[in-house]
């Protein structure tokens, strides 16, 4: 997102593909000096992910920031499988064959990496899911927002868990449950109000900003140098496509401006005061 920072693409990928990598090396690093004070390490790796979704957030666009945070855990995830579990545990079975003693550094190893993975979990599937609800990247304070959905979904992790294991709780849930839902209601859109004195808006001027902004996107023949086909099958070309998705372009373009995605074309907070007011008079097209 140039309005963030404008760093161009081969500079962005590189902060894509580091902080994946990076953050794998910082997290393999904690895990070996803290195997055995698990408090501190979800401390400081809580605190280590709030820098990097804060960091992501003054760069990316919000959307990939989401996607970057959701797949440096998954990536852990796989890795942790990858490179730990599935060694450790050739190896004690390679032991065990030969008649060799059993390194229980191995299976130590695993089991803490398979502990962690099972705590991404829930916060990965959350965090793609988010991805798809703009008001959550589109909140002003989306990385706050990410956190906490982070957070909150390990909290109900954290309670199947210590089902499992035969503990009762009485408070986790709840209060993971109600910070989930609490999350909807401070990322649900603002309601826009018509200002009565404005006179109608004209459907020409609201078409014009569509042909200007968006159908580079958002068209049967797209101009764009990256997409070549309307995303999600949505076309501005004709007035009666634009009227059809007046309340789609109102969350998208007014209440979060997710759209166009990092406002590549400019879209300018004029415009999207337009059709905010276009829509709110009943988005008419005659």
């Amino acid at each position: 997102d140039p309005t963030k920072a404008d760093i161009g693409a081969p500079l962005a990928i590189l902060i894509g593909i580091g902080t994946i990598v990076g953050g794998w090396m910082l997290y393999a690093m904690l895990c070996k000096v803290l195997m055995n004070k698990p408090t501190w390490f979800a401390i400081i790796g809580f605190c280590l992910l709030v820098l990097v979704a804060f960091g992501l957030n003054q760069v990316f666009d919000a959307r990939a920031a989401y996607i970057h945070v959701g797949a440096l855990i998954g990536t852990i995830m796989a890795w942790n499988v990858y490179f730990i579990i599935i060694p450790g545990q050739k190896a004690m079975v390679k032991a065990a064959y030969i008649g060799e003693p059993v390194d229980p550094a191995h299976g130590k190893r695993a089991g803490q990496r398979s502990l962690h993975n099972n705590y991404f979990t829930l916060p990965v599937i959350f965090i793609m899911i988010s991805n798809h609800f703009p008001s959550t990247f589109g909140n002003e304070y989306n990385w706050i927002i990410l956190i906490a959905i982070a957070l909150a979904s390990a909290g109900i992790k954290h309670y199947w868990n210590l089902i499992e294991r035969g503990h009762r709780t009485g408070y986790i849930l709840p209060i993971s449950v109600v910070a989930m839902i609490s999350i909807v209601f401070v990322t649900a859109p603002e309601k826009q109000t018509l200002d009565t004195n404005l006179p109608p808006v004209e459907f020409n001027e609201v078409q014009a900003i569509m042909q200007e902004r968006c159908v580079q996107c958002h068209s049967a023949n797209p101009t764009d140098d990256k997409w070549t086909a309307a995303p999600n099958g949505i076309m501005y070309d004709e007035p009666a496509q634009i009227q059809k998705m007046s309340e789609r372009i109102m969350v998208r373009a007014v209440q979060t401006k997710t759209m166009p995605q990092g406002n590549k074309t400019g879209m300018t907070d004029e415009e999207r005061e337009v059709l905010k007011n276009w829509i709110l008079q009943g988005a008419k097209i005659e």
